[in-house]
């Protein structure tokens, strides 16, 4: 065998090593990711209900259901609840969705909790490659439910999905870095 030929086996070699270690994740730069299509959705069910306010997207929540079951993929979550609020109207909206089933409830007050989540989002990875990561590190986990926001705090440039594991605790997942902490909080 050629010199150059061993060159590009032991290239691909380490390539396939890579994506297999990696959980074959690959970001996400050409397509919409599961929270864009949820929020995408929930916008199209605002205008047709609420056009009266001008609503920023604040946190999504997902799980399986309202009281949640154990889940390890996101295809699992049939249950989803978005915040947005209207800061000139000190008003928010919570949308529902349940099986594609879409609801909502007009709440006086702001949300608080988190930062604005700016369109267009700048999302790489995906919940489910989120999920991915994480089982290459805890192959075990189970969540609860998934929760989609900004933190109001200077050290969070991006959005993060914070999943509640099934036996106790979060881990926390920055949708563009893919860095990923255990926390308790």
């Amino acid at each position: 065998m050629s010199k150059r030929t061993k060159l590009v086996t032991l290239l691909i070699a380490a390539i396939t090593i890579v994506l297999v270690l990696g959980g074959c994740v690959l970001p996400r730069f050409t397509h919409n990711t599961l929270v864009e299509i949820m929020v995408a959705r929930a916008r199209e069910y605002l205008a047709q209900n609420h056009p009266e306010f001008d609503l920023k997207l604040f946190a999504i929540y997902a799980s399986t259901d309202e009281v949640p079951e154990p889940f390890d993929k996101a295809d699992d979550l049939a249950y989803w609840r978005l915040i947005f609020s209207d800061m000139d109207l000190a008003k928010s909206v919570e949308v529902f969705c349940k099986d594609e089933s879409w609801s909502s409830i007009v709440v006086d007050g702001i949300w608080m909790e988190d930062a604005f989540l700016g369109d267009p989002f700048y999302i790489i990875y995906d919940i489910q490659d989120a999920i991915n990561i994480i089982r290459n590190r805890a192959p075990f986990i189970k969540y609860l439910r998934v929760y989609f926001h900004l933190p109001i705090d200077p050290n969070y440039n991006h959005p993060e999905y914070k999943f509640r594991i099934e036996d106790g605790g979060f881990v926390n997942f920055n949708s563009v870095t893919g860095e990923f902490v255990f926390s308790n909080e």
